[in-house]
Order: C-alpha cells, then sequence, then structure tokens
C-alpha cells in the first residue's frame, strides 16, 4: 500500500538556539489534524511522519504555514510504499522508516531547499511516477511563477491569500481598506490561486486512488 512519507524542515535554523517546542507542537498538531498520521521531530530542525492518505498533502503544508507562522521551512513529501509501517502508525518511532516513500521524500525536500526564495517550498515526488511527480509539481511552480513578479506588499497579500484568509480578514491584518487588497492582488494576477489550489487537489486525489492501485492495475490503465 502507498502512503506518503513528509519531511518538514525549518529554514535557516541556525539562527534560532532550540526549535524543540515549536517542533513538539507542530508535530502534536500534525497529528491531531489528520487522522491516523504519525509525526515525530526527527531532528534539532526537522519533523518527519507518515501520512495515511497523500490526497491531503495540499491541506496540510497550509496547517504547517499556520502553525509556525513567522517560521519559514521546506516541505518534501515522498508518495510511494513504506516498510515497518505497522509499527511506525503504532507510535514506535517515524525514525524506523524506510522504503521509496522515504528515499522520495529525503529527496523531494532537497529539491525543496534548491528552490531559493520560493513563495511555496513543496517538493512532492512519486516513487517510480516520474510524469505524475512533474504534474504534481507543476501546481506550486505556478504559484511560485505568480509570486516571483509581485512587489512586496502583493506578495504578503498573496501569502494570506495561501494560507486561507478573506481579502476582509487581510485588509484588517495590514491596515489597509478591502478594496485595496483586492486591487493588488487582482495587478499581482493572483486571481487564478483558487483553480491552481483546486486543480492540486484534484490530482492529489487521483494520485491518492492511483498509488493504491497494484502495479499490474497501474499498468493496464496506463
Amino acid at each position: 500500500m502507498a502512503l506518503a512519507v513528509v519531511i518538514i524542515d525549518v529554514q535557516a535554523s541556525v539562527r534560532y538556539p532550540d526549535l524543540t517546542p515549536e517542533l513538539r507542537r507542530l508535530a502534536q498538531s500534525l497529528q491531531a489534524e489528520v487522522p491516523g498520521s504519525m509525526f515525530q521531530i526527527a531532528w534539532g530542525d526537522e519533523v518527519e511522519g507518515v501520512l495515511p492518505y497523500p490526497a491531503d498533502i495540499w491541506d496540510l503544508y497550509l496547517h504547517v504555514r499556520s502553525v509556525l507562522g513567522e517560521l519559514g521551512f521546506y516541505m518534501g513529501v515522498g508518495i510511494g510504499e513504506i516498510s515497518q509501517v505497522a509499527s511506525a502508525i503504532a507510535g514506535q518511532s517515524v525514525h524506523e522508516l524506510n522504503g521509496t516513500a522515504f528515499k522520495s521524500a529525503r529527496e523531494a525536500v532537497g529539491a525543496a531547499k534548491s528552490a531559493t526564495g520560493a513563495a511555496v517550498a513543496l517538493e512532492i515526488e512519486v516513487a517510480g511516477e516520474p510524469e505524475l511527480s512533474a504534474a504534481l509539481q507543476a501546481y506550486p511552480h505556478m504559484i511560485n511563477v505568480a509570486a516571483r513578479s509581485m512587489t512586496r506588499t502583493q506578495r504578503a497579500y498573496f501569502t494570506d491569500l495561501i494560507l486561507g484568509y478573506r481579502q476582509s480578514e487581510i485588509a484588517r491584518r495590514h491596515g489597509v481598506r478591502q478594496p485595496t487588497v483586492s486591487l493588488a492582488l487582482h495587478r499581482a494576477g493572483a486571481d487564478q490561486l483558487a483553480a491552481m489550489q483546486d486543480g492540486l487537489r484534484a490530482l492529489l486525489a487521483f494520485v491518492a486512488s492511483y498509488t493504491h492501485w497494484g502495479a499490474e492495475d497501474r499498468e493496464a490503465r496506463r
């Protein structure tokens, strides 16, 4: 059965003497948010976990952003097979994980780190499926391309929009009027963000179903 391994790595962690309280709070919050998941602190600046249903990845990413606040992070996701799943989910240790999902997650977080200045530092890899991986990555890439051409103010509004704030809430957060936010987002080309997110969620749902088929079934449906 294919599952997702998630690696969350805090950016510029050397600036912070001790991230343990924040990372512990994040791991506990993720487990509460996603039933059947398992998250633990892996290193001084990393949280690793198992996600039972890959379709939840984008919403999980948004949840991590809301919990970590101003702390930047990279997130790598590997979808594939996992060994010792039962012991990990039972709560023994995420550190025991191995398999294609774990290896893909490690490669994905490395790729996320190479995307300097990305608005969405998220990489998703489906083990043994480069075409699916490329299709999934197209959505975060489109969001990042849109963000690169924005002014600092537009990008601040855009980031809040990604996190799910309504325009009226964004206006209150930044001490401006709602029409100011609306115009800035429109000029920044952010109108298509909802469509991008819906497209990513739909593709993730397909990947979740596709990777749960057996190898012979997948080959037959190509």
